[in-house]
């Protein structure tokens, strides 16, 4: 991401700044960037994606340590809230988002709720597409870990 922030014409939106910036290890601008989002201030970017930014801004929380903030960002980012007529993105995001939260709910101690979330993927994506297949098995693996088991049942 940074490469290619590099060689834009203009500025990504905040939201993906932040993350950069986290992932650069400059936490300073991160939360910075993040806190400019609330006011609408810092927009910047020739366009704006009126999509469901949660999981970039909770992806960046992480990367900062912020384990309770990633759970408060996704508390609602839920099957129920989302459409199942036509496309909604949310559905492509939902394992990646369920194995984000179950890995902030397993450093802030909450374990069961961390094991619940890592089961969700596994149950529901085992047999997905290759693609997902590397998101299933580091749920398996964090679930191994949540609950002291080899298998994580």
């Amino acid at each position: 991401m940074i490469q290619i922030e590099s060689k834009r014409d203009c500025p990504s939106e905040p939201r993906i700044r932040a993350l950069i910036a986290a992932r650069a290890g400059d936490a300073a601008a991160a939360r910075a960037l993040l806190a400019s989002l609330g006011s609408g201030a810092g927009r910047t970017g020739s366009w704006e994606w009126d999509g469901d930014v949660r999981p970039i801004i909770a992806d960046t929380y992480f990367e900062l340590g912020d384990y309770p903030k990633v759970i408060e960002v996704l508390k609602d980012f839920a099957p129920p809230s989302f459409s199942s007529r036509g496309f909604d993105s949310r559905w492509v995001l939902l394992p990646r988002v369920r194995l984000l939260r179950g890995q902030a709910l397993e450093r802030t101690g909450q374990f069961a709720a961390a094991a619940g979330e890592c089961r969700a993927v596994i149950d529901r994506w085992a047999g997905a597409d290759v693609e997902l297949l590397t998101v299933v098995q580091q749920a398996r693996q964090r679930l191994a870990a949540v609950t002291g088991t080899a298998e994580g049942r």
